[in-house]
């Protein structure tokens, strides 16, 4: 594995975090 795909995860699993907590919290304003 280079640094280069290890960044590339790395940048995808935050913003991957991201995007599903924004989700949850729109949902439990919606309720």
């Amino acid at each position: 594995m280079t640094v280069f795909v290890q960044y590339v995860l790395l940048l995808a699993l935050v913003f991957g975090a991201t995007f599903i907590s924004f989700l949850g919290f729109k949902a439990i304003k919606l309720i």
